[in-house]
Formats: structure tokens, C-alpha cells, sequence
């Protein structure tokens, strides 16, 4: 394990992330947009189901890892195998995405049940239900990251979102009246809400630049809540390193989603995702070429399925892992049991 662990934190440090999260504010239901910026467009997406118990994958074995049992089914994107996510949203509505961070600073071990930094976002889907619990448990735990540097964004059914960033070891919690605009991208908050106030009857300025998307992004939060205009803020943030676009509505209960190598919009419905332990996980990959409704277009989970896309996600980073760490990834989500 401990070589899985060292392997992957070879892959991460190879790479850079630089995406943007918003959520619309205006008139309507709530509306969540991410922007997924990366290398590679592969993914598969996972239907996770209800009464799993899961433990912490950590780098240093000494740790104390957290253990919990999924109390919500969910859907997530997943790029480095199941369990492991990018983001996505659960039945409750709760929708949890990441974005790189250069300043962010972990906290140093202590006695806390500790996670690594993409199991945070599938631990969060896993056991809350609103924003507001995310925040009074946040602190509870521990990052103990396997390498990425990265801030979080997490918003609920009702509309209430919050930012959790890591700043010299300690967590900082942007959230309500803190929150002038629900966007992150990869400044901290505050660098970026200052930002936007030092350009105060300006327009946005263009490029990829995290401030200038953060910008862009605010501004489209102003608009009236729609899938189309959430749509139209994803193209304003767009680059030549856009992979996913990713539309949630957690008060409708759907997630929409194109990649860069398929342009056609499909439709997922939350109304499928598991209600028991005992169902087989299901999963779609991203690169299928569909269009339109593909709820009912998943199979079911394999080893071979999460194996192919570590191989894959490798050989996009131009890294290494040897055959029996990918073996290793392949199979961890095979020591995951019912819960009693």
C-alpha cells in the first residue's frame, strides 16, 4: 500500500489543475457549474450506493485513518478509480467540487480520523445532507493529502454554499455573508473576491487566468438561474484545457455533462441511483458516445472497468505504476463490505 501511496503522489506532482465551480444566485432553482480542467478528458461516472463501509486510504500507515458508512447513495465523477472523486452530488441534493490551490497548506498530524484529499469529497457525499452540516463537522477530521493541493467548494439543495481551503495548516471557511459570490476557482477566496472588488465597473478581463475566470464566473452568478445560462457562464470560463462541463440541479435531482472529445450534452437522473448496500455499483463511462438521457445506459461495475482507467489516467500524466499497484487500485474498492 504504502508503494500504491508513493506512486501516485509521483503521478499528481507531474500535473496542474485549473478549473472553476460556480453556482447561480438568482431567481430560480439552484443551479451548481464546474468546469473541469485538465490533460485528459477519461472518466467514468459511479453510482455509489447506501450502507458501505469505507476507511481512509492514507499515505503514512500511522495515521488514524477515518472510518464511516455511506448514509447517502451518490453519483460521482471519478478520473483515478472508484472511490476516488473529482466531484459530484448526492440524493440529498449536496453537491461537493474541487479545484487546484498553490497556497493551500495542510494541517500537520494529529489525533483526528484522517482522509486524503479526494476521499474528503466522496466522505462529505457519503454522510451530510446540507451545506450547514459539512461546516460543523469539517473540523473533525483531517486532510492528510496523498499530493494535491487543492480547495473545496460545497453547495446543498436550498442553495447555500460554502469554501473550505487549508491555509498555513489551518481550515478557513468562507460562508453566508462571506460569500459575495458562490465561485471558486484557483486563488484563494479572498485573493479572489479582492480582485474582483479592485476591478469594480470593469469588465471582466479575457484568458485563462484563475482571477479573470473567477471574474467572468461572478458575473454569470448574477444572472437568473437557469441550465442555460449556467451553460453560458461554462463557455465564458472555457480554455484550451477544458475536459468536463458539468451542470447539477440538485433541487431537480439531475446532473448534465459534456466532455471534450464528446460535444453532445447527456442527462443523468438521480432517481436511479442505489437505495440498498446490496446493489451492484454501476458505472458509465464518460468517453461513451451517447447524447441525451443516459440514465439507464450504465453497466455494472468490474475490476477490469476501474483498472482500465488507471492505466489510462497514467499514460495521459506520462507516469508510471507498476503492475501490481494498478493491481492495488483496481482491487481497494474490493475491501469495501455491507455494513451489518
Amino acid at each position: 500500500m504504502k508503494r500504491l501511496l508513493a506512486s501516485l503522489v509521483s503521478i499528481y506532482s507531474n500535473v496542474a489543475w485549473a478549473c472553476t465551480t460556480f453556482r447561480m444566485a438568482e431567481n430560480g432553482p439552484t443551479i451548481v457549474a464546474k468546469s473541469y480542467d485538465w490533460n485528459h478528458d477519461d472518466g467514468i461516472i459511479h453510482r455509489n450506493p447506501v450502507g458501505l463501509n469505507k476507511k481512509g486510504l492514507l499515505l503514512d500507515p500511522k495515521d488514524n485513518a477515518l472510518e464511516w458508512t455511506s448514509k447517502h447513495a451518490s453519483l460521482t465523477f471519478n478520473q483515478y478509480g472508484r472511490e476516488m472523486p473529482n466531484g459530484g452530488m448526492n440524493d440529498a441534493g449536496l453537491v461537493v467540487e474541487i479545484m487546484w490551490l498553490n497556497e493551500a497548506e495542510w494541517p500537520k498530524p494529529d489525533h483526528r480520523p484522517a482522509v486524503n484529499e479526494l476521499q474528503w469529497i466522496q466522505y462529505q457525499l457519503d454522510v451530510h445532507a446540507t451545506t450547514q452540516a459539512v461546516i460543523e463537522q469539517a473540523n473533525q477530521i483531517r486532510v492528510a493529502p496523498i499530493h494535491g493541493e487543492v480547495h473545496y467548494m460545497v453547495c446543498d439543495a436550498s442553495g447555500d454554499c460554502a469554501t473550505f481551503e487549508y491555509l498555513d495548516g489551518q481550515l478557513v471557511v468562507h460562508h453566508g455573508d462571506e460569500m459575495a459570490f458562490a465561485v471558486l476557482t484557483n486563488h484563494t477566496y479572498d485573493q479572489s473576491l479582492a480582485h474582483v472588488q479592485a476591478q469594480k465597473g470593469q469588465a471582466p478581463a479575457a484568458g485563462s487566468g484563475s482571477l479573470s475566470r473567477f471574474h467572468r464566473a461572478a458575473v454569470t452568478t448574477q444572472s437568473d438561474a437557469s441550465v442555460d445560462q449556467a451553460w453560458a457562464g461554462l463557455e465564458s470560463v472555457q480554455w484550451d484545457r477544458t475536459q468536463w462541463q458539468i451542470v447539477y440541479e440538485p433541487t431537480a435531482g439531475r446532473i448534465q455533462f459534456r466532455t471534450r472529445g464528446h460535444r453532445e450534452i447527456r442527462s443523468i437522473s438521480l432517481n436511479a441511483l442505489p437505495t440498498s448496500c446490496e446493489q451492484t455499483v454501476q458505472v458509465l463511462s464518460m468517453q461513451a458516445s451517447l447524447s441525451g438521457d443516459v440514465t439507464n445506459q450504465f453497466s455494472d461495475y468490474d475490476i477490469a472497468a476501474n483498472e482500465r482507467l488507471v492505466r489510462t489516467g497514467v499514460q495521459q500524466l506520462n507516469g508510471t505504476l507498476p503492475q501490481g499497484v494498478m493491481d492495488a487500485v483496481a482491487h481497494f474498492p474490493s475491501q469495501l463490505v455491507c455494513a451489518e
